[in-house]
């Protein structure tokens, strides 16, 4: 394993790691020494290499977020690039959010020395209602949103659901499912 201070420099030790029968290994990485800042630990098997970023000593309340995602429409199953910018050596949290409130994924990300961030571990779900769904970016007390539309991937057609059972009095939700950017007429007889 290798880790990548801010600077973007290598560390001078490399660590070996052995691995247990079932191809996992827990490193405890003993963190006096690292002052406050982002590090990636690089993992390499063979020809295979993974990485995972860090913090340490990262605040919260970041002062203001500005969150961008580099679409505003997403179809099921596509990953989301988010960028922004806050308060330089910032911890936040990033949460995606359905049409319906419901939280799908939360993931920390830091800002780096200069306050941008750059997340792309958030994607809708291949099977993620259409409709308008947030990212909701904060750290402490500070918060931005941003709102993007997603679409289904069905090619042709169209699917039209509603409650079961209505009563008298009750409001109607109609959802409907079509190709993207397809106009609709609704009649109801």
């Amino acid at each position: 394993m290798l880790i990548i201070n801010p600077s973007g420099n290598i560390s001078d030790e490399t660590i070996t790691i052995q691995l247990q029968e079932d191809g996992r290994a827990t490193y405890p990485l003993e963190l006096s020494g690292y002052g406050s800042g982002i590090y990636t630990a690089v993992v390499q098997k063979g020809n295979s290499q993974s990485s995972e970023t860090f913090s340490i000593g990262l605040q919260l309340g970041s002062g203001p977020i500005d969150a961008k995602t580099t679409q505003t429409e997403y179809q099921q199953g596509e990953r989301i690039l988010l960028l922004g910018s806050t308060k330089p050596n910032t911890l936040m949290t990033a949460t995606l959010v359905d049409p319906n409130g419901m939280k799908v994924k939360t993931v920390e990300m830091p800002s780096n020395n200069i306050g941008t961030f750059t997340e792309e571990r958030l994607r809708i779900p291949s099977n993620g209602e259409p409709g308008l769904w947030t990212i909701n970016v904060a750290s402490g007390t500070n918060l931005d949103t941003v709102e993007i539309n997603v679409f289904s991937t069905i090619l042709e057609g169209m699917t039209v659901k509603t409650a079961e059972e209505i009563k008298q009095g009750e409001l109607l939700k109609i959802s409907i499912i079509a190709s993207h950017k397809t106009s609709v007429i609704i009649e109801i007889i």
